[in-house]
């Protein structure tokens, strides 16, 4: 089936009607994600449709996922209205300020979003408060890494994702300095073009050679992806839905790495991959036979083993550079993260 941005916002007002009639708990919706951009929507021929929606009363479930088509689903968010109770705040806030800035309201009959949304928009490019998103990004980079690097533990599948969700961190305080932090479908691929339009473009080759880039080849990818699919699908039906590990997920993911990997920068994959990868792992660690293939992979990426500790040190000078980029950004206007 052809994915079309009209295909999609039906889909999205079609969802959206049937959540109204059926629950008086929902305040408001809006619409997220690469459905509001001019991105294709697409990738590899599938897509999702980000939809956040706000409940009077704190919802019994954060997220949800809906399946459409093998092609598509609704990936559904849902929070608590006081979430947004303090919109000049929000600005300040790496992910939801960047959201409600741009997002798109689709459903808000007594106007909540749109008294959320001028709040937000309210200052939310003077460069203190672009600063502070990005700041945020970084400490919480730093932050996982010291206790990556004061840990006295063999690393496992779980200090591999914080690793990996250390470097995104490091990636988006980058980003925010230039608009809104990137998705994780798209992470690599984004970050190429944002490096090369800031005239960086060590600051993605950095990046990919951390992850391991640098050491294996498009066979090694393809060959990991039967693996890393055997594992997803043993996960999906017992991960928490706030990993994104989930059986309607699975084409979503596959189809957008199949796609990659026809680019003349396939390991643009890798970031999602080992992510998803590790998120698998963590829902499955009673099946050794998968655990042992994923250590396999990421020992000969450097994630594990004794090389692990190289990767934590480029990590801190990855971080380094980072922060420098940060500090340099404010001078050169004159503002620090606090004011």
């Amino acid at each position: 089936m052809r994915i079309t941005h009209q295909t999609l916002m039906k889909v999205a007002r079609d969802a959206i009607e049937e959540m109204a009639r059926r629950d008086h708990t929902l305040l408001a919706v809006y619409l997220s994600g690469s459905l509001n951009s001019e991105k294709d929507p697409a990738l590899g021929g599938a897509a999702d449709v980000d939809l956040v929606v706000i409940h009077q009363i704190p919802p019994e479930t954060g997220r949800e996922f809906r399946r459409l088509t093998d092609d598509y689903h609704l990936d559904i968010t849902r929070l608590d209205r006081r979430t947004f109770d303090t919109p000049r705040q929000l600005r300040t806030h790496p992910w939801l300020g960047p959201a409600i800035y741009q997002f798109k309201i689709m459903h808000d009959p007594s106007h909540f979003l749109d008294f959320v949304q001028a709040g937000v928009r309210d200052r939310f490019n003077r460069p203190s408060n672009v600063l502070q998103r990005a700041f945020a990004f970084a400490q919480e980079a730093r932050r996982a890494w010291v206790e990556l690097s004061e840990s006295d533990r063999p690393v496992d599948s779980q200090g591999v994702l914080s690793f990996l969700e250390a470097a995104a961190s490091g990636l988006n305080a980058i980003a925010s300095l230039s608009g809104r932090p990137i998705p994780e479908r798209r992470l690599l691929q984004d970050y190429y073009h944002l490096a090369d339009s800031l005239g960086a473009p060590e600051l993605y080759r950095d990046l990919v050679a951390l992850l391991g880039g640098a050491d294996i080849s498009l066979e090694d990818l393809r060959g990991w992806l039967p693996v890393w699919g055997e594992t997803f699908t043993a996960a999906a039906p017992h991960a928490a839905p706030e990993s994104g590990i989930h059986p309607d997920r699975f084409s979503y993911y596959r189809l957008a790495f199949q796609a990659i990997l026809e680019t003349e920068r396939p390991s643009d994959l890798l970031w999602t991959l080992l992510h998803s990868w590790c998120l698998a792992v963590l829902a499955i660690p009673q099946q050794p036979r998968l655990g042992t293939a994923w250590e396999q992979a990421f020992e000969a990426l450097g994630l594990r083993g004794a090389a692990f500790a190289e990767r934590l040190s480029a990590l801190d000078a990855y971080l380094d550079t980072v922060e420098e980029r940060l500090d340099a950004w404010g001078n050169a206007r004159g503002v620090g993260v606090y004011e």
